[in-house]
């Protein structure tokens, strides 16, 4: 009686060749997949960047003539703006006070600097961006790199991340409050 367990010649190379060609597809769609996620991680990286620097000025809250009377340096930061500078060609965000000339709303050689933070190696930042959040109370505002731009619902600022090699690129939205809102 012949030996009938096991499998024949047939049904293992079938298997062979469905375990290859569902290798080859996920092979071939793993690439797409990493850069998507990519971008997905630097826009977090980014919104929490503006919630973070948000938060920092609202635990800030000063007088209007605080940056204008401080007595030294560390006073001086402390009663400065918080904004966030994103530098064309570079994928850091840099946290900084704004403390030399605060009336500009951009990121310079005098500001004091905080922190900053990377988003994933592939990822950069298009343009030149610089969003600050004034510290004066009642109300908190946010303004894009210009003298008096304020960024409002009818006048948002805007980030453009750019991904090489593949060179995907997304160009977000900025609120009024510091929200990031997909395109």
């Amino acid at each position: 009686m012949p030996n009938t367990s096991g499998y024949t010649i047939i049904e293992v190379i079938t298997s062979v060749v469905i375990f290859a060609i569902m290798t080859v597809l996920v092979a071939r769609g793993y690439p797409a997949w990493r850069a998507h996620q990519q971008l997905v991680q630097g826009e977090q990286i980014v919104q929490n960047a503006f919630r973070d620097a948000q938060q920092q000025a609202l635990q800030e809250i000063r007088d209007e003539d605080c940056v204008h009377t401080a007595p030294s340096y560390d006073v001086l930061r402390l009663c400065s703006d918080i904004g966030l500078w994103m530098e064309a060609g570079k994928g850091e965000i840099i946290y900084f006070a704004d403390t030399n000339n605060p009336d500009e709303n951009e990121y310079d050689s005098g500001d004091f600097y905080i922190r900053s933070e990377t988003v994933p190696s592939s990822i950069t930042f298009k343009e030149n961006r610089s969003f600050v959040f004034q510290s004066l109370g009642p109300a908190q505002k946010l303004y894009s790199g210009q003298p008096g731009l304020e960024v409002t619902g009818n006048s948002p600022g805007s980030i453009i991340l750019s991904q090489e090699p593949g060179a995907n690129i997304l160009n977000y939205t900025v609120g009024p409050y510091g929200q990031i809102q997909k395109p």
